[in-house]
């Protein structure tokens, strides 16, 4: 997977230009009425009104996101299959041998003190050429600085972030190698799937 402002770098290079031509498909790993689903509405309808092509949010909740995520995952390398990835998107390659992608709590696993911050952000399919990652990446900043949507973030608890295209990827790189560490070090075998 690919991240955004969360979108991480991808290989394949291809402008931006005519992105995006179709309508978008915004994938969401919770049901609808989530906090999850919630920052996933307000950006697809700014970003549909940026676009001028409908962002559509498609709730498919369950397996710890691993339904959604193996959606996206699997669409083209085009842009139009997105994902509102979270943390879990980073503890579930460190949990589970297999993935696809339900997973016992942390405390349940013997960890009740453990504290993981939730964080968002939007990923695609590897391969997401570059400049369709800093067209979203732009966009999706920028839709995080308007004042409706801080206000809609802020009555529902939610703090708004942003950033580049990096520093997501770097981000998301080290929520990965935390986790894989924590699962080592508590000598605790990935679940199969």
């Amino acid at each position: 997977m690919s991240a955004t402002a969360m979108i991480g770098p991808a290989a394949a290079q291809q402008t931006a230009a005519g992105y995006p031509a179709k309508p978008v498909r915004l994938l969401v790993g919770y049901a609808p009425g989530a906090s999850t689903d919630t920052v996933a509405r307000i950006i697809a309808q700014k970003l549909t009104e940026r676009w001028g092509v409908q962002v559509v949010v498609d709730n498919r909740p369950g397996a710890n996101t691993i339904i959604a995520s193996d959606i996206a995952a699997k669409a083209p390398a085009d842009g139009h299959t997105l994902l509102l990835g979270n943390s879990a998107n980073a503890t579930n390659p460190a949990v589970y041998a297999t993935l696809p992608y339900d997973v016992p709590t942390i405390a349940e696993q013997g960890f009740p003190g453990l504290v993981s911050d939730y964080w968002l952000g939007i990923m695609g399919p590897a391969g997401l050429p570059r400049q369709v990652i800093e067209k979203i990446n732009k966009d999706v900043n920028t839709v995080l600085t308007l004042r409706d949507v801080r206000e809609m973030f802020a009555r529902s608890g939610i703090a708004p972030g942003g950033g580049s295209a990096q520093e997501m990827d770097k981000y998301f790189k080290d929520e990965l190698a935390m986790w894989a560490a924590v699962v080592r070090d508590a000598g605790l075998d990935r679940l199969q799937m």
